[in-house]
């Protein structure tokens, strides 16, 4: 066999990679080291840290007084932020700058008095800590639909703040119906949003549209593979999940003459080298990698 192989970027954003070194590196000076909520990683890299002194917990409560505490890239709300502050735990502040920059806008939106709607998704492990800056006053819509049921103090002061973590352009049928029920809606800063999810997004399709099939790594019952999976059929191209190289036959490269490939959060992390290794030996291969990254020009300083 001889061909292409396109490969699309990794699955961790800029944010989600930052904090994983700001634990790492506390882990390496310091006996133990607690990480409130979920760390954005691989399960490899999640099972080094705990084997390296970290404790992973989801209440402020099984960390003892005065020990260190990692916020992670997705942030925690500002009742969580001010406990660890009140018990003087030692607080490695993780918080990705562009979700930082949404708990920014919260507070200012809520301190003048407005209503405010997340559209993003409740179960996503940003949406605790945008909620949490304005407790009360802030509700999440993940669907046109649901903008319908929402009842607000004053339809003249309502604001809406996007999730950091998903497709930007998934967000503005929302946003439209939002502003059919609210027309003084007010938007958020467009220079804050995180285009990390839509980049991704545009990668895969790229990648897939060009080749004939794509190879996607990870668990085959992982939602994130799936939905990669998805993205490549809707562009043409053949999805075969590849949880390790064995999973790789030959019926699945029959005729084909340019392969994708796309790791999934859940794909171990050195599958991406085991598998460009394995296709190598079949004939010669050319590997390009290809992705798709938003510049925002003039962006606010909060912005990594």
């Amino acid at each position: 066999m001889s061909g292409r192989l396109l490969t699309a970027a990794s699955p961790w954003c800029s944010g989600a990679t930052q904090a994983l070194g700001e634990a790492r590196r506390a882990v390496a000076g310091r006996r133990s080291v607690h990480v409130y909520g979920q760390l954005a990683a691989d399960g490899q890299a999640i099972s080094e840290l705990a084997g390296e002194g970290a404790v992973f917990v989801t209440s402020l409560d099984e960390v003892p007084d005065g020990a260190t505490v990692i916020f992670p890239a997705h942030g925690v709300s500002a009742e969580a932020h001010a406990e660890a502050a009140a018990r003087e735990l030692e607080i490695i502040d993780a918080t990705c700058p562009l979700v930082a920059g949404v708990h920014a806008e919260a507070r200012k939106f809520a301190e003048r008095g407005d209503d405010l709607v997340l559209i993003g998704q409740a179960d996503h492990a940003a949406a605790p800590g945008i909620v949490g800056q304005a407790p009360g006053k802030t509700k999440v819509v993940s669907t046109p639909a649901s903008t319908a049921t929402l009842r607000v103090s004053d339809p003249k002061r309502v604001s809406y703040l996007l999730q950091p973590g998903i497709p930007v352009e998934d967000s503005r049928p929302v946003t439209a119906a939002l502003r059919s029920r609210f027309p003084a809606l007010h938007a958020p800063h467009p220079d804050g949003f995180c285009y990390a999810a839509s980049d991704r997004a545009e990668t895969i399709r790229a990648v897939a549209s060009a080749s004939d099939v794509m190879l996607v790594l990870g668990s085959a019952d992982s939602a994130d593979t799936r939905h990669l999976s998805g993205l490549a059929r809707k562009c043409g191209a053949r999805a075969h999940i590849v949880g390790e190289t064995g999973d790789i036959v030959p019926a699945v490269l029959s005729g084909t003459g340019t392969i994708g490939m796309a790791e999934s959060t859940s794909a171990a992390p050195e599958l991406a080298r085991q598998v460009t290794e394995a296709l190598s030996g079949l004939g010669p291969l050319s590997v390009i990698n290809r992705r798709v990254s938003t510049d925002v020009v003039g962006a606010p300083a909060w912005r990594p």
